[in-house]
């Protein structure tokens, strides 16, 4: 995120295998996207998958989007995203 101001709205930890690895929730400045992220030692997580493709663990979701979700389905969506990164840290680490 290096160049780009951000506004870190949220982090907590998440230990996996003795190694702690941060969930943060953050917006970058100019868009109002909300983003969730898995952190170690303060750069993304990139998960290496079999063929070769690299993918970091991040989710997205805009504010009409996290609204209707947490209409819809009674819960907050953002708090949904910050659940699925702890558990796909959890099961692709």
């Amino acid at each position: 995120m290096a160049g780009v101001e951000v506004q870190i709205l949220r982090s907590s930890d998440v230990v996996h295998g003795g190694v702690t690895y941060q969930i943060r929730v953050f917006r970058k400045a100019g868009d109002d996207h909300l983003q969730v992220a898995a952190f170690r030692d303060g750069a993304p997580v990139i998960i290496t998958y079999p063929d070769g493709f690299r993918a970091s663990l991040t989710y997205t979701i805009n504010p009409d989007m996290a609204s209707d979700v947490s209409r819809a389905m009674g819960s907050d969506a953002v708090e949904m995203l910050i659940a699925t990164a702890a558990v796909d840290l959890q099961r692709l680490i």
